[in-house]
């Protein structure tokens, strides 16, 4: 009886143990970039997608004074802006400033540049705000 009983704890046990065990599924990550212009000139972002080592694609995205645009990322994991882009031209019709996607990343390449404004656990948002003193430092530095 005693072997009986020890058969149906250690049974009773290793269920438990197997259902509490469940692997987690991969789950799909949100990465959403916001990019705000906060200026009085509208501000032009021209992203270079290389299509072959001699041919590339540009994509421009316009944001006009007090508008924003959103660049959004569904994927299996978390990823940093303009991921897609060898280049990046941002331009307020006075001033540009080139960012090349070259390691460390840096400028509007990292996530650390940005302000993240929601950090869950398979969703992140980011902002960028474009500003006069943004413009005035680029040409300042130049």
């Amino acid at each position: 009886m005693k072997e009986f009983v020890s058969l149906i704890f250690t049974s009773c046990l290793l269920g438990l143990l197997l259902t509490g065990c469940k692997k987690e599924e991969p789950h799909e990550c949100i990465t959403k970039y916001i990019f705000q212009n906060d200026t009085e000139l509208p501000v032009t972002m021209t992203c270079y997608k290389a299509i072959t080592p001699e041919t590339y694609k540009t994509i421009p995205i316009l944001i006009e004074p007090g508008e924003e645009y959103v660049e959004l990322y569904e994927t299996q994991g978390f990823l940093e802006p303009f991921f897609r882009y060898y280049k990046v031209i941002v331009d307020n019709t006075k001033t540009n400033i080139e960012y090349l996607y070259t390691l460390p990343l840096k400028g509007i390449f990292t996530a650390d540049e940005y302000t993240m404004i929601l950090d869950e656990k398979y969703e992140q948002h980011y902002l960028f705000v474009f500003t006069d003193d943004f413009f005035a430092e680029i040409e300042s530095e130049k």
